[in-house]
């Protein structure tokens, strides 16, 4: 197994059971070594690290049916019905299925979260990569910067970013921003509700594109707000903005609505 105290040696490639239990190790995976770990449920399966430690992780790993600190990873992981009772970050892919995150869930690489809750904010720092938020719910912290931020469009060689995908994703409202989007994105949002204490969206960077559709914005300052957007591209069919709209470049509004359900004009 990964815990030093041990004497269980890995080789890469195992599949490792743990059985249920509370175990208090300093949890560091060795470089080199890639494994499944798979525990016996995440109530019942609880890797505490060290005092307080979190999971450190070098090469691509998997984490199933088990509770960690957080962790921190420099490799691509994969946390599938794991509850995190931390922040997780990864310098590489962060995959994270079915799980429960009580902290933020920030990767460097591609990022996709399914079927999941994050209790904190959900950061893409790749926007030029095709990162993905599906059927979350997203709760950050009263005063968070945003509850989802895409970040870094531009990426050597790639002039054109990926489109992030958020869809069937519901944030509480609590951070400033629903939806940050900096640097030069590309945005497409379905039936999703993005809730701010300003903005449902903010968008600022004068290269951003953004596709909502059949989804809600909620934001006192601005439903949606894209200031001196010259070089932007907008798209909203479908969608209530529950707040004032500020939009300083391109746009196409369609079939959209105010928070009393009253018809925007299409334009």
């Amino acid at each position: 197994m990964f815990i030093h105290h041990t004497n269980i040696e890995i080789g890469i490639g195992d599949n490792l059971r743990i059985l249920p239990g509370t175990y208090v190790e300093t949890a560091d995976i060795p470089l080199g070594k890639s494994v499944v770990l798979e525990g016996s449920g995440q109530d019942v399966t609880i890797i505490q690290g060290a005092v307080n430690q979190t999971l450190q992780v070098f090469r691509t790993n998997v984490f199933r049916h088990l509770t960690v600190n957080g962790g921190f990873a420099w490799s691509p992981v994969v946390l599938d019905h794991v509850t995190s009772n931390g922040t997780f970050f990864a310098y590489g892919a962060l995959t994270v299925l079915d799980s429960k995150v009580n902290g933020h869930a920030s990767a460097m690489g591609l990022l996709t979260v399914r079927g999941s809750e994050v209790n904190g904010s959900v950061n893409a720092y790749a926007a030029y990569l095709a990162n993905s938020i599906v059927d979350t719910t997203i709760n950050p912290a009263a005063g968070a910067f945003s509850a989802i931020q895409v970040i870094n469009g531009s990426s050597p060689g790639n002039t054109y970013p990926a489109a992030t995908l958020i869809q069937n994703v519901q944030t509480s409202g609590a951070a400033t921003y629903g939806l940050a989007g900096t640097q030069g994105v590309r945005i497409i949002v379905r039936g999703s509700t993005l809730a701010g204490v300003n903005d449902g969206i903010w968008s600022p960077s004068t290269a951003n594109v953004l596709d909502v559709r059949d989804s809600t914005l909620v934001g006192a300052v601005a439903s949606i707000e894209m200031p001196t957007t010259t070089a932007a591209a907008l798209t909203l069919v479908n969608t209530q903005l529950a707040g004032p709209v500020v939009i300083g470049g391109p746009a196409k509004l369609l079939n959209c609505y105010d928070a009393a359900i009253n018809a925007i004009p299409n334009q």
